[in-house]
């Protein structure tokens, strides 16, 4: 087994490219089927506990929970912004950082009066959606253009920078003192966390998009190539895959999850598989409804796998089911599960639903034990723009909280753009699939952007839920209060109404905003903010960006 050479380069970009790509293995890797760059691989890993105040791969564990029980209060303002060739730090923060202090609310001021005009260029792209990994007082994130970065969690220090060839679109994993990175090239690379130096390098026979995944001991990886890798990252590591699954029957293009034994991954023939963590081997799989898992990932949670994908005909659609909402009858939300549950089966109500359709569904639930389906869960289509709805959450109370479409609105606020009706978030009673409402029962009184064909990611940090989109900005709520203290961290310019956000990076609006240009267009992904000890760290496609609480 060969070791890789120390490949580290400074901030500046620079470093030597090996001639050759570095691989390793015990057994030869399958016939490769080479695809465009824009679906899917997935490093996941297996058995370990996660410190609270590390949140170590996308979603924060390898069930795809996407919680923490650390949690960041109001009022917030930024404490370093990271550009790569530039770092912004908050003197408010710590006094002894040389620069100006910035605090939004009040005085409302944008980035762009404090720093200067923000119209420059930076040599880099994120991924939109992707989260930084955080752990052990560093933050690891990779760019599209190359590079895997390693950025001290205080201060926004350049810890290391090291190439990765192809780029990602993905968040990081962390595991036993290894940054794993994948590429959009096919590669999944190890790197020593705390210098940067590569350790090792696989090549898959399929281009990677989707998040590492960790527990602590292997790495998981589907491909394009339609087939699952066991890695073990370990530094020296023998062997180094462990075990390459069957083929699926197609591209592995949405994320995988896992419990303690077993992992659970669909394949873009919409045929979802449980597979032994031991082996490979497939244990159960049955077909989905659906039209892709590409930007998805299922949710492990209890005795079920929570299975969300693009819905036929359309992805996404905020306008479908609206006559159903409209029917004189819908006078609760009980009586609006049935409805929904007759339109999803195909039931047109004598003509009046003509686009009812079992086609339409887009969210599965399964028995692990047999991949039975318990219940149909009576939620419509959402959502819109081309992007398929947000896979649900699960709260530090055990629940599992996911978006529905509704007549019937009592956490979120009430809509500013998009369909006639609602589009609330609730949680789900796992033994019958009913919406479950919560807090108190009185919408949030922050106004914040919600809109029927716009929605965000989900996090959850202790009390609070944390939802975030690149375009829309960033948002807490309080999950047991949600008419008190919500607050809009950020929100990319100062349009009319949006003077609200703790962080507005320039003035202007839509339009005439001056933001600073990255070196490409970043494919989209909604997905919520990593909370990690006394922080919040998320990305846009040209900065990296912590945030603390305001005393």
């Amino acid at each position: 087994m060969k070791e890789a050479k120390r490949a580290v380069s400074s901030c500046d970009g620079s470093f030597s490219r090996r001639s050759k790509p570095l691989r390793e293995g015990t057994a030869p890797l399958p016939p490769v089927l080479r695809k465009p760059w824009c679906a899917a691989v997935l490093v996941l890993v297996c058995a370990a506990v996660v410190p609270a105040a590390d949140w170590v791969q996308f979603q924060n564990s390898k069930e795809r929970l996407g919680r923490t029980t650390d949690q960041v209060l109001p009022d917030y303002r930024g404490r370093w912004f990271w550009l790569k060739t530039r770092l912004w730090r908050n003197t408010l923060s710590v006094s002894t950082w040389t620069g100006p202090g910035c605090y939004s609310i009040p005085p409302r001021t944008p980035l762009s009066d404090i720093v200067g005009s923000l119209g420059f260029s930076v040599p880099f792209t994120f991924m939109e959606g992707v989260q930084p990994a955080v752990a052990d007082g560093r933050v690891y994130i990779g760019d599209m253009d190359g590079f895997a970065y390693c950025i001290k969690s205080d201060d926004g220090t350049t810890l290391w920078s090291s190439p990765n060839p192809g780029g990602t679109l993905c968040s990081a994993a962390y595991v036993g003192g290894v940054a794993v990175f994948v590429s959009g090239t096919g590669f999944i690379r190890g790197y020593d966390g705390l210098t940067g130096a590569q350790l090792w390098e696989i090549e898959t026979g399929g281009a990677i998009t989707s998040d590492p995944l960790t527990d602590g001991a292997r790495v998981y990886v589907g491909s394009q190539d339609g087939r699952v890798y066991c890695i073990n990252p370990a530094p020296g590591g023998n062997p180094r895959v462990v075990w390459v699954s069957p083929f699926l029957g197609a591209q592995v293009s949405g994320g995988i999850a896992m419990d303690d034994t077993h992992l659970y991954v669909g394949a873009e023939n919409m045929m979802f598989y449980k597979l032994s963590a031991a082996d490979g081997g497939v244990v159960l799989s049955t077909r989905v409804a659906g039209q892709s898992f590409h930007t998805q990932w299922p949710v492990v949670f209890s005795s079920f796998v929570f299975v969300e994908a693009s819905p036929i005909p359309a992805i996404g659609s905020e306008w479908a089911m609206e006559e159903v909402m409209d029917e004189p009858g819908n006078t609760s939300i009980a009586v609006e599960r049935s409805l929904i549950l007759r339109w999803l089966s195909g039931d047109t109500n004598g003509g009046r639903w003509p686009d009812a359709s079992p086609d339409w569904k887009h969210f599965t639930v399964l028995r692990k034990a047999d991949f039975t389906e318990p219940y149909v869960v009576a939620d419509g289509p959402f959502d819109g723009c081309g992007s398929p709805p947000p896979p649900p959450v699960v709260d530090n109370k055990n629940r599992l909280i996911k978006y529905w479409k509704s007549k019937f609105r009592h956490f979120a606020r009430e809509n500013g753009f998009g369909s006639y009706h609602e589009i609330d978030i609730s949680s789900m009673n796992l033994t019958n699939g009913y919406r479950e409402i919560l807090g108190d029962g009185t919408p949030s009184d922050e106004w914040y952007t919600w809109e029927s064909d716009n929605l965000y990611g989900m996090t959850v940090g202790g009390d609070w839920l944390y939802l975030r989109q690149n375009f829309r900005g960033t948002i807490a709520l309080n999950l047991t209060r949600p008419s008190q203290n919500d607050a809009r961290l950020e929100c990319r310019y100062q349009d009319p109404g949006w003077y609200n956000g703790h962080i507005l990076y320039t003035t202007g609006g839509d339009g005439t905003a001056v933001l600073p240009q990255a070196t490409m267009r970043a494919p989209g992904r909604r997905a919520g903010p990593t909370i990690s000890g006394s922080r919040v760290y998320f990305t846009q496609p040209w900065c990296l960006v912590a945030v603390e609480h305001h005393q």
